[in-house]
């Protein structure tokens, strides 16, 4: 039985360092799955950001091509104009030539109105691009943070059941005082009892 008594009193420290090793897993596991969360969303938000990079590149392009369109338009309808003034037989004059220069001059407002609205939109979509990343990068600093504090409360989990352990059964490993001697070492030896002297002695 005594043995017996004495492995249920051990029960309980067996519980309390379990309970902590479990804590302590379970804490580092929640740091390991903030990181990990913040590190998937870092790659979607970067796969986001260069996907904006593609469309601003391809808005530039639209515009350009725009711009050329709209001078080619502009090129057409001069020579027109200048084909119809031939054929009336009216001569240059002044008339179509000032015809002529407005024409161009609003061919090459419609050709910069196009390339400028192309250069804001992909500077808009590089900006958003940027802040993608930039949200990324913070989240993984943010969630690096968050390990580190609960990798520290897994250790403090350790260290409490370890303190907790120790406070609760130190007695029953303590050596017992009272009824010995202090040798040079500073160690407390026990001497027999009146019981143990007799029976050494046969008495």
């Amino acid at each position: 039985m005594g043995g017996l008594e004495g492995l249920f009193s051990f029960l309980p420290a067996i519980f309390t360092v379990g309970g902590s090793i479990m804590n302590f897993m379970g804490l580092k596991e929640q740091g390991a799955g903030v990181m990990e969360a913040s590190q998937r969303k870092q790659v979607a938000a970067n796969l986001q950001a260069e996907q904006l990079d593609i469309n601003a590149g391809q808005a530039q392009s639209a515009a350009q091509r725009d711009a050329r369109n709209v001078k080619l338009q502009t090129q057409l309808v001069m020579s027109r104009q200048m084909a119809l003034a031939a054929a009336s037989g009216a001569g240059m004059g002044t008339t179509v030539p000032n015809l002529i220069a407005r024409t161009a001059g609003e061919g090459q407002y419609q050709s910069a109105i196009a390339l400028y609205a192309g250069d804001e939109k992909a500077r808009s979509l590089h900006a958003q691009a940027a802040s993608l990343r930039m949200q990324g990068a913070m989240g993984v600093e943010d969630a690096r943070s968050t390990k580190s504090a609960y990798n520290t409360a897994a250790g403090a989990t350790l260290l409490k059941g370890a303190g907790s352990l120790f406070n609760n059964y130190a007695k029953d490993i303590a050596p017992k005082t009272g009824t010995g001697v202090v040798n040079s070492a500073g160690f407390e030896r026990q001497l027999p009892t009146t019981d143990e002297t007799m029976a050494f002695w046969g008495e």
